[in-house]
């Protein structure tokens, strides 16, 4: 998943990173406990999919898959401190691992 609103007229704030939007919708939607932050990631992820009707999108054997791994405990964590991408495998032509 991605975002088109990058640095434009219109959302002159925007960035290609979830997490960061993710923190920006969190922060915008006044979600202010550790409770709330816990489903953003089903905003950006699993609530899109289903608007979009895909019918082959979660976590199941057989299906299309992107990984990116975090050095978070948890999602609250991984929005609010903007976590380090440790490894990222997305459909793309590369592979590649955030330098430590």
């Amino acid at each position: 998943m991605e975002s088109h609103n990058i640095v434009n007229p219109f959302t002159p704030y925007g960035h290609p990173d979830l997490l960061r939007q993710a923190l920006v919708a969190a922060m915008a939607a006044h979600l202010g406990n550790l409770d709330q932050l816990a489903w953003v990631p089903e905003l950006i992820t699993v609530n899109p999919a289903r608007i979009l009707g895909l019918a082959d999108y979660g976590l199941r054997e057989g299906a299309r898959a992107d990984l990116v791994v975090l050095d978070a405990a948890d999602p609250a964590q991984a929005i609010t401190e903007q976590s380090e991408k440790l490894w990222d495998r997305r459909r793309r032509p590369s592979t590649r691992r955030s330098p430590r």
